[in-house]
């Protein structure tokens, strides 16, 4: 689980740090909060020297325009050209919060080595609705790569993942104040297996729709189906973690134990936070 991303706190607001240059250092995943983008950008221009599919990307959501990340120093940074100022580069502190979020989901979904399972929750917040197709492409276009969970209220963006990715979006739905995926048995199995899994809940806030697709790297059986399992999982990674912190301190110094016990409690802080926002919305 420590090489899982949950991405649901990218800001957009002025004070992001998304929106500052950050160190060069050679970095392979966009952290959780986005805050090394420009050092993922850096990373595909100027160490993979490959920004064919990054390229391609921008330009299938901004015709015309440019990402522009010049050779890092001691810091990274990146901005955009756009069509109407040719000779104006727009760093990332201008961008809009759209762009910048967008941006963002390519670094996530594009960056040189993508973590073994990826969730997203609300891409489309702050998303122009021409950019939804762009996004899907994305993310169909990533699940090649690795396993993507991804919880929406935007039907176009669900309809659109239907059609890029070939795979039907399950509707999670609220019963009698339960959370439940429309058709799932408590078998793990789905009633209607190999046909349509959409379902429409009486009331649009309570309608999540989640698209997964096949990867390299299976999950535990039954995860597919049950997003709240992530939560006894995530106890369990952080049981298993304590237990390696203590029998660590015997061998090793008391700083490297510490370190662990506290990665297992980040990585519970972001699951917690992940299911919460699915929770309340």
């Amino acid at each position: 689980m420590l090489d899982w991303r949950f991405y649901h706190g990218l800001r957009t607001d002025p004070d992001s740090p998304m929106r500052r240059p950050c160190l060069a250092l050679a970095t392979p995943t966009l952290a959780s909060d986005g805050a090394n983008l420009a050092a993922v950008f850096a990373t595909l221009a100027h160490l993979r020297e490959d920004t064919a599919p990054l390229d391609r990307a921008i330009e299938d959501a901004f015709p015309g325009a440019r990402l522009i990340v010049p050779e890092p120093g001691r810091i990274a940074s990146f901005g955009m050209v756009f069509p109407d100022y040719p000779h104006r580069v727009f760093d990332a502190a201008e961008l809009s919060d759209g762009t910048l979020r967008y941006l963002a989901l390519a670094g996530a979904l594009l960056a040189y080595r993508l973590p073994a399972f990826i969730a997203l929750n609300e891409p489309e917040t702050s998303l122009h609705p021409d950019l939804l197709e762009p996004l899907a492409r994305l993310v169909a276009a990533a699940s090649r790569r690795t396993q993507i969970w991804l919880v929406t209220h935007s039907e176009p963006l669900a309809a659109a993942l239907a059609r890029f990715g070939g795979v039907a979006p399950h509707t999670v739905v609220k019963r009698d104040g339960a959370t439940w995926l429309d058709g799932l048995t408590l078998s793990g199995a789905f009633r209607e297996a190999g046909g349509p899994a959409v379902a429409r809940a009486a009331s649009a806030n309570q309608t999540f729709r989640l698209f997964g697709h096949g990867c390299r790297t299976p999950l535990p059986p039954g995860f597919r189906h049950e997003p709240l399992r992530l939560q006894s999982q995530a106890e369990e990674q952080g049981a298993a973690g304590r237990e390696i912190a203590r029998s660590t301190q015997e061998a090793a110094s008391s700083a490297a134990a510490d370190a662990l016990a506290g990665q297992a409690a980040a990585l519970r802080g972001e699951v917690d936070s992940f299911l919460a926002n699915i929770r309340a919305a």
